[in-house]
């Protein structure tokens, strides 16, 4: 079958597009096909000009490739929009969106398809790995030795099985939708409330010790660590709460006074020698007088390899200085509790968290430490996890899922960040509100496809104008992008604002839709302000959308300010 073409506007349309463009024979064979679906499938046109696209689809999309073309024949459908993969020139899939129309002369005899497709395998990549990170995420939440709760203005939104077990909750209804706060032992609910202010202002906050409530009306000894995050779109909060009865147990024994501790001298070695946690004592410059058995599970030494040794000979050197800060607060205060690695006797390092009790005998003189450790290398390793897994969702809940570009999200938070800066500094801010023109007639002729490649040519582009690693690009919303610009006035704001239009009108992007040129063009507002008390940064966005209708109104595809 020969296409000619008796349309001077689609044959440009066709050939100059953004997006891959093919006229499909009813039996598949390629017939034509313009340089960006060659670009896309790296298959010259004169190389798929003598195949079928059956012989380059992946084979797992096959058959629903073929059953979309059959709807359309069997009059079902007049186009189809699917994803599916190619496999490219050198064997490896790539990932794109289809859109098919199925053209028919004036009898309605079908003749030939016409295909559109769009690289989509960034998007589907990125799209992957947030499945993969949350579902990463709910693994380690699921199997967390530790206790997890995500709550929303403290509301408890989300609980893991461990924590249910910690309090003794009879199912996950009956925590849901709780406040926090009703968990927490009454003599703790001040300052975790204060925890919870400071947490919400983006000031980061060590662990606490607190006491939680049972259901059955026990209390519990909690280490707890919370961190901003977000959950189903919204601010949230994680808490990670560890248990530590059995800790604060043999704290108790330990801080019993001196003649007590002597009655309770049997009952403390029994607790050392069976305690899973490793119990140590020391002379006041750290040398090993004695540890108990769990010693040779936690460090695999015997208690003969330690003693007499110095303790600090086992830390991990770059743990050295925290680790005598601790020695030294327990000498000054009498306890301390803090975090190291230690060596083991294999040569590996595993995290200690050790809670240590000055011993002074007043009457002999003798002075000692005692060492409660715990062996909390699962627990650090599923905290870098989570943490790994939340920073990761957080980087893709900021970015724009087309284009790549910062979202809507992440223009608010920066601008109001960057005014705060200008306020302090009396410095200029500017901002630039771009509109591609006529963009819905752009979607009306090239399709929602054609249009996110556009959306997609615009902003790398935009991205490549910016000088400043200051200078952020974000997708507004729609065909609209912005760009702020610190300390930058309006004469340079104006200045970056045509260079970034100058360098989309020469892309010659084809639009036959628009009413000014063939090609696509943008509108460009500029808006500069010196922040005040008075004003905020929203006065300078309605400033800027102001120019962008300025710039419509004088003609379009011109950069206007505003005055």
């Amino acid at each position: 079958m020969t296409i000619r073409f008796n349309n001077d506007l689609f044959h440009n349309a066709f050939n100059l597009s953004a997006i891959g463009m093919a006229i499909i024979s009813l039996d598949g064979a390629f017939l034509k096909v313009n340089s960006s679906y060659s670009k896309i499938i790296e298959y010259s046109a004169s190389e798929l000009e003598q195949i079928k696209f059956q012989d380059i689809t992946y084979p797992d999309d096959l058959k629903i490739n073929l059953n979309n073309l059959d709807r359309m024949l069997n009059g079902k459908s007049p186009y189809r929009e699917y994803e599916k993969r190619y496999v490219k020139k050198n064997g490896s899939p790539v990932w794109v969106l289809l859109n098919v129309s199925l053209v028919k002369d004036e009898t309605h005899k079908p003749l030939y398809y016409i295909s559109q497709i769009q690289d989509i395998s960034e998007q589907k990549a990125l799209k992957e790995e947030l499945e993969k990170s949350e579902e990463r995420y709910r693994a380690l939440v699921e199997s967390s030795p530790n206790g997890i709760v995500v709550h929303q203005e403290g509301k408890i939104v989300y609980t893991n099985p461990r924590f249910m077990s910690l309090i003794k909750a009879p199912s996950t209804n009956c925590l849901i939708g709780q406040h926090i706060i009703h968990f927490v032992h009454p003599d703790y609910h001040e300052v975790v409330k204060e925890r919870i202010n400071t947490l919400e202002q983006n000031i980061s906050v060590g662990a606490l010790e607190e006491k939680y409530i049972c259901f059955d009306g026990s209390i519990v000894d909690v280490e707890v660590i919370a961190t901003p995050i977000e959950y189903l779109d919204r601010p949230a909060f994680q808490v990670i709460i560890h248990d530590i009865s059995q800790r604060k147990e043999m704290e108790s024994e330990l801080n019993k006074s001196q003649d007590e501790l002597k009655a309770s001298e049997e009952r403390f070695r029994l607790l050392a020698e069976y305690s899973s946690d490793m119990i140590t004592m020391h002379d006041i410059k750290g040398t090993y007088l004695y540890a108990s058995p769990a010693c040779k599970e936690i460090l695999q030494y015997d208690e003969d390899e330690l003693v007499g040794q110095d303790a600090y000979r086992f830390m991990h050197p770059d743990d050295i200085e925290k680790v005598s800060m601790g020695h030294q607060t327990a000498l000054n205060s009498g306890y301390s509790v803090f975090s190291y690695r230690i060596c083991r006797k294999d040569g590996e390092y595993v995290w200690l968290e050790s809670a240590v009790k000055f011993m002074n005998e007043i009457l002999s003189g003798d002075q000692k430490l005692i060492v409660v450790s715990r062996n909390i290398s699962e627990r650090i390793l599923v905290e870098q996890r989570l943490q790994e897994a939340n920073e990761l969702l957080q980087h893709l809940s900021t970015i724009d899922g087309l284009t790549g570009v910062s979202n809507r999200r992440t223009f608010d938070d920066r601008l109001e960040m960057e005014w705060n800066r200008g306020l302090r500094n009396s410095a200029h801010l500017s901002l630039l509100m771009l509109d591609i023109d006529y963009f819905k007639s752009y979607n009306d002729t090239y399709g929602h496809q054609g249009g996110d490649g556009c959306l997609k040519q615009i902003a790398s582009v935009i991205q490549e104008n910016l000088g400043r690693s200051t200078d952020l690009l974000c997708r507004y919303g729609g065909e609209e992008f912005c760009v702020i610009l610190p300390e930058t006035d309006e004469t340079g704001a104006i200045l970056v604002g045509e260079k970034i239009r100058m360098a989309i009108e020469a892309l010659k992007i084809p639009h036959s839709g628009s009413k000014i040129q063939p090609w696509v063009t943008i509108s460009v507002g500029a808006a500069t302000m010196i922040p005040n008390v008075y004003t905020s940064y929203m006065n300078l966005v309605s400033n800027a959308d102001k120019a962008v209708y300025k710039s419509k109104f004088d003609g379009r595809n011109c950069v206007r300010s505003y005055e």
